[in-house]
């Protein structure tokens, strides 16, 4: 199996042994300062090498982020969504008289598909009701009160607040992955011209290639 084949992750491994042990075994650096990788240039791919795993290591911290506040959000809509439909419901029956002011609830219309629009709605629903102290005054017969209309307006809030920092960190990830890729391919080709000197330098010693991780038949 040669390197380009390996994993994301093999690659980190055996590209960082194989840098370290070719800079560390006297043996090895000679004979390859004599085929064009000096120390110098060996430590070049080394820090090419530590890019890709630091590079790796952000990428994952930036998706891990990303399902955390995936998770939160979706958690945050199905709770939120659920108290709406329910006091949407409550709204209608008590101003069922009143087509006023379910116009001005915006509960004469459907609930929105889309998520921004939908937050609007709610926002706009809670908030009018919070404006309204005689409509607040019929919604409080059922429990509905001021703190609780405050308290759905809050969380519509937060709500959205969290789909702003998913839209962020959305494009973080991407902007992290795509850096991880930019320095992968740097490595590779440093790594495959290595490689390839390495098996001119050492052909027929097979202990000196397995020392850099070539296998050799």
């Amino acid at each position: 199996m040669s390197y380009l084949t390996l994993s994301k992750s093999k690659k980190i491994i055996f590209s960082r042994e194989a840098i370290s042990i070719a800079l560390s075994d006297a043996e090895l650096a000679t004979v390859l300062s004599q085929f064009g990788f000096a120390p110098d240039t060996l430590n070049a791919g080394r820090v090419l090498q530590e890019t890709v795993e630091t590079f790796d290591a952000d990428k994952q911290r930036a998706f891990g982020i990303r399902v955390e506040l995936t998770n939160r959000v979706e958690t945050l809509q199905a709770d939120i969504l659920k108290a709406f439909r329910t006091d949407r419901r409550i709204a209608k029956f008590v101003f069922k008289d009143l087509p006023g002011s379910l116009e001005q609830l915006g509960v004469s219309v459907k609930i929105k598909g889309n998520r921004d629009d939908l937050h609007q709605q709610m926002k706009h629903f809670y908030q009018e009701l919070l404006n309204n102290e005689d409509l607040q005054a019929s919604m409080a017969v059922y429990n509905i009160t001021a703190e609780t209309l405050s308290e759905r307006l809050s969380r519509v809030a937060e709500l959205t607040q969290a789909m702003e920092e998913l839209q962020v960190q959305r494009a973080t990830a991407l902007l992290m992955t795509q850096r991880r890729l930019n320095a992968q391919a740097e490595l590779d080709e440093w790594m495959s011209q290595f490689l390839g000197v390495a098996k001119q330098a050492f052909r027929g010693d097979k202990k000196q290639l397995e020392k850099l991780g070539l296998r050799v038949k």
